[in-house]
């Protein structure tokens, strides 16, 4: 069967190829094409970014240092040669439509209404707590990735699923392993956006703060950034506390910087990943991420380090009820801060020993494993699904 992905979030889609390609052997598709666009049926508003996503042109370097003017779910490497891509011309074959994305939700009902067959079907994925969930009934089954939402809905109508998008086989197929315990100079990395994680107007200058004070802490650690849009090298280019704009002002004169081929080794620097593998190297030598934000929803994440024997450190009470809470111990899997410089310092100090990271490596790796049943949830979704009437 064939089933269109309206498509917003790689590490998302992938895990639709996971499970309805590679677990139930079924054709998945994203959208390709500008004609998505005009005729309003694709939900990016900004056509620069909706254009770029309904394209299977890799990001173009010379537009890396704008990525909040991008696209930042481009295909990548060999992306769009794997991926499968359906022209709005061929939308008449598709069997299943995924609503993957809260602002697709009246464009895909459209476009399933206008030029989809009568027998298709209509899935609608939930990953975020604010999203609007009073039209589940439009929808022929629903995955909740966001445990909070689906406390809310679930028994309200059939089909409704506590989801937990698949990992890419690189981490599910890992083994605890303890190259992290034998570096002298424990490592900190951040994988979120970098300009998320930067001294600018629409950051959380809190999270910012806690970050920075850590960082340049008399502590025997080593801090990096590998986030969307994180230079390559900036301690040594940029200064850490500069504000985006004068980053890219540099950035735009430091021609080098956009040929990845020159990129130092992300080993032992900041800069930003591009692909799965690369970023199971990079958890393979830390220590303990830095995930310190007020909200998230699945946890890809927090999923993806707990896979590998990574122990997070978080905001205290961000993941209280979530999806990704449920592989959280405070002091036992990850390590909570509560927004207090100083005392956070402490905590994390008590922590950094060998030995302790050890422990909470091992924690976490062996927590995810009996929290996260991917197959007991593909057998489930599958009879399931048969039962609805949606795959066959």
């Amino acid at each position: 069967m064939k089933i269109l992905v309206d498509f917003h979030h790689t590490d998302l889609f992938r895990s639709f190829i996971t499970l309805f390609s590679e677990q139930l052997g079924h054709e998945v598709c994203r959208p390709l094409g500008r004609e998505y666009y005009d005729e309003g049926y694709f939900h990016i508003s900004n056509e620069k970014e909706s254009l770029g996503l309904l394209s299977k042109g890799n990001w173009n370097p010379d537009t890396w240092m704008l990525p909040e003017d991008v696209p930042s779910h481009y295909p990548v490497g060999s992306d769009h040669e794997l991926w499968k891509w359906c022209p709005l011309d061929q939308v008449g074959d598709v069997d299943v439509f995924i609503v993957s994305s809260a602002e697709s939700r009246e464009r895909f009902l459209a476009l399933r209404a206008n030029k989809g067959k009568d027998s298709a079907k209509v899935i609608r994925y939930i990953g975020n707590e604010e999203e609007v969930i009073d039209d589940i009934d439009k929808y022929d089954a629903v995955l909740c990735a966001d445990l909070p939402t689906y406390q809310k809905i679930k028994g309200s109508k059939v089909g409704v699923f506590h989801y937990l998008p698949p990992l890419n086989s690189i981490y599910l197929n890992s083994e605890f392993k303890k190259p992290r315990t034998a570096i002298k100079t424990p490592i900190f990395r951040n994988f979120l956006n970098f300009f998320y994680s930067s001294p600018s107007d629409i950051t959380d200058q809190l999270l910012w703060r806690e970050f920075m004070y850590l960082r340049k802490s008399p502590t025997n650690c080593l801090f990096y950034l590998h986030g969307l849009g994180t230079p390559p090298g900036i301690d040594a280019f940029f200064g850490i506390d500069e504000r985006k704009e004068s980053i890219h002002e540099k950035m735009a004169n430091i021609k080098y910087l956009r040929d990845r081929d020159n990129w130092p080794s992300l080993d032992y620097c900041s800069g930003e990943i591009l692909s799965h593998s690369e970023l199971a190297q990079l958890l393979s030598k830390t220590g303990y991420m830095w995930h310190v934000k007020k909200r998230d929803g699945f946890g890809f994440m927090i999923h993806s380090a707990a896979a590998m024997g990574v122990a997070p450190i978080v905001l205290k009470g961000s993941y209280e009820g979530k999806t990704a809470g449920n592989l959280l111990i405070p002091n036992l899997t990850c390590i909570e801060i509560d927004g207090d410089s100083s005392s956070d310092m402490e905590k994390v100090n008590s922590l950094i020993d060998p030995k302790s990271i050890e422990r909470l490596s091992r924690n976490i790796f062996c927590r995810f494993r009996d929290v996260v049943k991917y197959s007991e949830q593909r057998k489930t979704l599958e009879i399931a699904f048969a039962d609805l009437g949606i795959l066959h």
